[in-house]
């Protein structure tokens, strides 16, 4: 059972360390309320490390990030990154 763990974890280290940003911007957010931009500015962070990741990894290592194909996916993570960080940039 440890092992099989093992492999997963290691299989799923892109998917895991994308879903660690998103939890630690999570918790920024909930506990420091004013600062809403930068807990913003993580998640967008998270979302541009799993387009990269996408961008970058093969189909074997990429895991639980694959959804489509690699365009659509690495473009709309993208577009949501930015889209995220844009909004923390500009609303005041």
């Amino acid at each position: 059972m440890a092992d099989r763990i093992r492999r997963w974890l290691r299989a799923e280290w892109p998917f895991l360390s994308v879903l660690g940003l998103v939890a630690l911007s999570v918790v920024y957010l909930l506990l420091f309320h004013g600062h809403w931009r930068r807990g913003a500015a993580v998640l967008s962070s998270a979302v541009f490390l799993g387009a990269i990741f996408r961008a970058t990894l093969p189909v074997t290592r990429i895991g639980l990030l694959k959804i489509r194909s690699r365009t659509l996916d690495t473009v709309s993570m993208a577009v949501l990154g930015g889209v995220i960080l844009s909004v923390a940039i500009r609303l005041r």
